[in-house]
């Protein structure tokens, strides 16, 4: 655990590195000029933690320094412009850390920013105009996203950067969230940004009333496993289709099985992205629109046959329901002594 902190001593702006293993102990090195709202991320690939700007009460900074566990080292680099509070954080995909926004003399902006450990590169994709933002690496979907308030919308959002920075999702709206400089904070244990707290200010805009304690989870399309009418019966009885674990964008771990089907069969999944009703022979029921063959496997001696899926890293297919139903060759089978069919699994892709 790592803490960078500033307070005034006297007349002058004073700056300590913290560090806790049990208790804060307050590591001792070259003097840093005094600041306070910098940015800050780890670079673990190169074993540094990097800080970039801030104020020191007269004016905004524009220099980076590097800290590696025993100084803290000024680099001389081509730089961003001056800012308070920019959004920093380790993007894995590409070995460098992403910079985002930040307050320039009171007004936010929107450019993004690589750090290389040598230089700054600015990246021609620019993004909206968020108060207070920040960066996270989202390992299930590879991709940073940026969360916090768009000034122009006036509502809090999620967006994903590929290059160039895209709408993922629409959070609460100013009205529903009335509160200025919210800690955007990410909760690993659901994959989602929190909006924690803020200040209400009065209606006349010249006072702050009241500190809230609040919390706003931004949430968008999320995963679901849906189950569509039932399946004709075999030699086991009527066969199953199942989902072991959840369709989100990008995983290789979703897998299909059959189960109930007759031992040492053959079985097809088949798969359509609209459903459908169709009556067959013996009572059994396509719900595929239009079936077409995914894959084929032979049931095991439990009757069990297991597909594997996976899902594209595509943000594009977030909402996309996919439905699938298997059919497993069976000579006490509903379906005219060939087969039993089981019903239908729809995978909605999402986060």
């Amino acid at each position: 655990m790592f803490l960078i902190d500033s307070w005034w001593q006297g007349n002058r702006l004073t700056f300590a590195t913290w560090e806790w293993n049990g208790q804060w102990n307050q590591r001792t090195h070259a003097p840093v000029p005094g600041r306070y709202a910098v940015g800050v991320a780890e670079d673990p690939r190169r074993k540094r933690v990097v800080m970039f700007g801030g104020d020191d009460s007269t004016a905004n900074i524009d220099d980076t320094w590097e800290w590696d566990g025993a100084a803290w080292n000024q680099v001389p680099a081509h730089r961003p412009l001056a800012r308070t509070i920019p959004a920093m954080e380790y993007d894995p995909s590409v070995g460098r850390l992403l910079l985002f926004g930040g307050a320039r003399y009171g007004f936010w902006r929107n450019d993004t920013w690589e750090w290389d450990g040598v230089d700054w590169r600015n990246r021609t994709g620019q993004g909206p105009v968020l108060e207070r933002p920040r960066l996270q690496w989202h390992p299930g979907l590879a991709t940073m996203l940026l969360a916090g308030k768009n000034v122009a919308a006036q509502r809090f959002q999620v967006w994903a950067w590929q290059g160039q920075w895209n709408l993922l999702a629409d959070g609460p709206r100013e009205s529903d969230y009335p509160l200025r400089d919210p800690l955007m904070a990410w909760d690993p244990s659901r994959a989602t940004f929190l909006a924690i707290g803020g200040r209400y200010v009065s209606q006349a805009q010249l006072s702050i009333t009241t500190r809230f304690s609040s919390v706003w989870a931004l949430t968008w399309t999320p995963a679901q496993v849906v189950l569509y009418g039932t399946g004709c019966s075999g030699t086991a009885g009527v066969p199953v289709l199942t989902a072991c674990g959840e369709p989100t964008i990008g995983t290789e771990a979703l897998r299909l099985d059959v189960l109930r089907g007759a031992a040492g069969s053959f079985s097809v999944l088949a798969a359509d992205v609209h459903g459908a009703n169709v009556m067959l022979p013996g009572g059994c029921t396509l719900l595929l629109a239009a079936p077409v063959a995914h894959a084929a496997a032979v049931t095991n001696s439990g009757g069990v046959a297991s597909f594997t899926l996976v899902v594209p890293n595509e943000l594009a297919l977030r909402g996309v329901e996919i439905r699938y139903q298997a059919a497993v060759a069976d000579p006490m089978g509903a379906l005219a002594g060939i087969a039993a069919m089981t019903g239908s699994v729809g995978l909605r892709l999402g986060d």
